[in-house]
């Protein structure tokens, strides 16, 4: 089989990085990386090159949390055991209907209206966030954060802007929440690069490795940053700057879209 052109190496890196940011700040990495394709004109990019750019996230969350990972693994397994607890609903929901939802809601007018329905989330999570503040985890709010991790199937909703606004609405702190965010997002994202993997291995030489290597790093780069950056921002900026991207990207693309083509 020859190597499929659709994606170049210029494309994969933007994509990478497209992927990396979205991923953790809470602006939804499945929306934009439906989105930015459709805006250039780019050709669908094969699911084996979606699974690298996962890949790559996975590796930002394993470096920039492996000192959070050797002490659960050491020390503290209780903390491990609610991360699993808190990965459980969004597994099963991934498993039983990830690709049905995948699949159904990748139009365009679908994006704006779960990123609309994501911001209003995030926006109440703050006005209405528990003034009980807590830093420690139970296995009950894990588990309810978790819930709220499953909406982030929703192209548009994103998984760290969910889970935090469970945080905040359950009683935590905007820091704690984001870091509870990412340690929980770190088995779903592991297990769903690995799925995705294993289930288009057989497609991975239709791809030039250059472009696959481009694709991994700079995910895994951008991510890198894009985590650092959230958890120093959140805690004095909060969700709001993101609300706002989150509602004007909607208003914008609803306005260009027409008809038919709505979904």
């Amino acid at each position: 089989m020859g190597e499929i052109e659709v994606t170049s190496n210029f494309q994969a890196l933007i994509l990478g990085i497209v992927q990396g940011i979205a991923e953790f700040l809470p602006i939804s990495s499945t929306a934009h990386l439906i989105l930015f394709p459709k805006f250039f004109g780019w050709a669908e990019h094969p699911l084996v090159f979606d699974t690298t750019l996962h890949l790559g996230s996975a590796l930002a969350l394993i470096t920039y949390f492996w000192k959070d990972l050797v002490e659960i693994l050491v020390r503290n397994r209780k903390l491990g055991y609610q991360i699993l607890a808190g990965s459980i609903p969004a597994g099963i929901l991934g498993v039983l209907v990830g690709d049905y939802v995948e699949g159904i809601f990748r139009g365009v007018g679908f994006v704006a209206l779960f990123l609309l329905i994501g911001s209003l989330l995030m926006y109440l999570a703050e006005l209405y966030q528990r003034k009980i503040v807590s830093t420690s985890l139970t296995f009950k709010n894990a588990f309810l954060i978790g819930l709220f991790q499953a909406f982030a199937l929703l192209p548009g909703i994103s998984r760290s802007g969910a889970t935090i606004s469970g945080g905040l609405l359950l009683g935590h702190d905007k820091q704690f929440s984001a870091r509870i965010s990412f340690l929980l997002s770190i088995p779903i994202v592991i297990v769903a690069g690995l799925y995705k993997g294993i289930s288009s291995f057989s497609d991975l030489s239709s791809i030039a490795l250059p472009t696959v290597l481009i694709g991994l790093l700079s995910s895994f780069g951008a991510g890198v940053l894009s985590i650092n950056f959230l958890l120093k921002y959140i805690n004095k900026m909060g969700l709001k700057a993101f609300v706002v991207y989150r509602v004007v990207l909607a208003l914008i693309l609803l306005a260009t879209l027409r008809g038919i083509y709505f979904w």
